[in-house]
């Protein structure tokens, strides 16, 4: 059975634009109370993220997120909650589409276990969580996300997923006719935004679907403030 989450959101509540697909049985999904014993060998900052998840039973579980900026940079950070017999494998690769097929137009870009430490500790990475960066191009624009046993455990779970677009640096030069040169190296496009006050945050959108180096003149003004936006 495959779930849906068509609108992932930002940290701030805003739509990210971007959909998940779960694809699992519904009845794999769990939560701990606090009587069940392994519960106090949960993240001590972390428990309610932790302790609700996923869960992969002798057959393979994934999870995609599409909807993805080709050239923009992103890492993602998969919880899983690692205890003793469940330590679990992470396997991340692009892809075109959701066909869970590995073929010519799917790349590998990152594996990663969890390991257990056994009784109450903060949130670890490695233990809890791993991170792994990635950048979309114009045709892999699916992240599959396999989550599944390793070697010496029988179980693996899944608790959350977060997933960061980490930007890129701008570059402003000056040109020889008094224009300004704008310029990023990720290859995405943007928008190049301008705003003449920092302290009322009305940016104005002065290029759109701009693609790097992008051309500006330079207008009269005693200050002008620039940045790129999505």
């Amino acid at each position: 059975m495959n779930l849906l989450w068509g609108g992932l959101v930002n940290s701030d509540g805003t739509a990210s634009g971007k959909s998940a697909v779960l694809v699992g049985l519904l009845t794999e999904a769990y939560a701990y109370s606090a009587s069940h014993p392994e519960y106090d060998s949960f993240a001590t900052n972390a428990v309610g993220l932790m302790s609700d998840h996923l869960l992969k039973d002798n057959a393979l579980r994934h999870a995609f997120i599409e909807g993805l900026k080709p050239g923009m940079p992103y890492e993602l950070v998969v919880y899983g909650a690692a205890q003793s017999g469940r330590d679990a494998r992470f396997v991340v690769r692009l892809d075109t589409d959701t066909d869970r097929s590995i073929d010519a137009n799917t790349t590998k870009v990152g594996d990663a276990t969890t390991d257990a430490i056994e009784g109450p500790h903060p949130l670890t990475e490695g233990a809890d969580y791993v991170r792994i960066s990635f950048t979309p191009n114009a045709v892999q624009d699916t992240l599959w996300i396999e989550y599944l046993s390793d070697a010496d455990a029988d179980i693996a779970v899944l608790n959350g997923l977060q997933l960061a677009a980490l930007g890129t640096d701008l570059r402003l030069t000056p040109g020889d006719d008094g224009s300004l040169v704008l310029s990023w190296e990720n290859g995405a496009s943007y928008n190049v935004m301008t705003n003449t006050d920092l302290m009322n945050g009305e940016w104005g959108v002065s290029v759109s679907n701009a693609v790097s180096p992008v051309t500006n003149a330079i207008p009269g003004l005693p200050k002008l403030f620039y940045t790129i936006d999505e």
